[in-house]
């Protein structure tokens, strides 16, 4: 089972529509330089974005928000509530699987398993809202993460009685007289205030990585204990972070990347040189950073358009 939409360019997003991150600040600057170098020029410029449809992290904010609502709350929200019966088949079919399985984690991923797949004319009716999720894969996605991912990652962690929340956190680092807000996967026990482990996406860029082992406290009243620091695979595995990554260096390097995007006039989507199919196709800025300069028509996201406008744009600055 696979996602249209990078984990990163979701996550980077998150960040962004954060609104306690000023658009000015170097460190979201910073982030999104990293991700693409016109990213963070049409954010600095004021151009409305969006975190992308992810299925997966989508489903662990859903579930972390509001302990009191159901899978079944949200897909009426996501109004696919008529899939519920596929949803329940899907489950059924992962709970089997494991149980013939046991020796095999997550066999439900394999290409053998024969779940996951929706008839044509369970679709009529909710063909546009199915499409917002990413489909057929979206939608098993979600529901998968609902109904075990979330538990596989839990069962790993060294606590018991464990919670899991989703969060927004302050990242202080040195440089910075502002924070970095960031969105946060966190478990804590019912009992406690303070977060046990923050988790984040393993296949994010270290640097991004780097900045959860600042995070701090919300409110006035500091945590007891520094959370551990865990990263996360949408297979449902979990391992600490390893903090050999050198976290102060790197988020130096984010705070240098972000005041060099202070000083790009022209947008450069480098990131169409890495996987357009994928990154830019998800990205929000693609519609206003792919145009044409003697026409002002939008232009497919191509590696040679990637290139094309980079050294146009280059020229031009």
């Amino acid at each position: 089972m696979t996602v249209n939409t990078p984990t990163s360019t979701h996550w980077v997003f998150r960040i962004t529509d954060e609104p306690r991150n000023h658009r000015d600040h170097p460190m979201v600057l910073g982030v999104l330089y990293l991700y693409c170098p016109a990213a963070a020029y049409w954010h600095r410029a004021g151009v409305a974005s969006t975190a992308p449809w992810h299925p997966v992290w989508q489903a662990v904010k859903d579930y972390g928000s509001d302990p009191e609502k159901t899978l079944r709350d949200y897909l009426k929200t996501y109004e696919v509530d008529d899939l519920r019966d596929e949803a329940r088949r899907y489950v059924e079919q992962v709970t089997a699987a494991r149980q013939r399985l046991a020796h095999i984690a997550s066999p439900e991923l394999l290409p053998t398993f024969p779940g996951g797949k929706m008839p044509l004319r369970r679709k009529f009716n909710v063909s546009r809202p199915l499409q917002k999720m990413g489909g057929d894969q979206g939608f098993f996605a979600y529901v998968r993460t609902w109904a075990f991912v979330i538990g596989d990652w839990t069962a790993r962690l060294p606590y018991s009685g464990l919670r899991l929340r989703w969060g927004v956190f302050p990242a202080m680092v040195q440089g910075m007289q502002k924070p970095i807000w960031l969105p946060a996967i966190y478990w804590q026990r019912n009992t406690e205030i303070t977060p046990l482990v923050i988790g984040v996406p393993s296949n994010l860029p270290p640097a991004l990585q780097a900045l959860y082992f600042f995070v701090q406290s919300p409110t006035k009243t500091p945590w007891q204990v520094q959370p551990q620091i865990w990263a996360l695979q949408p297979d449902g595995l979990a391992h600490p972070l390893d903090s050999r990554i050198v976290p102060l260096e790197l988020t130096q390097a984010i705070i240098a990347l972000g005041r060099r995007a202070m000083k790009v006039r022209t947008p450069l989507p480098l990131a169409s040189m890495r996987d357009p199919g994928a990154v830019c196709a998800a990205c929000p800025f693609a519609e206003v950073c792919f145009i044409d300069a003697t026409t002002g028509a939008g232009v497919r996201w191509t590696p040679q358009a990637g290139a094309f406008m980079t050294v146009a744009q280059g020229e031009r600055a």
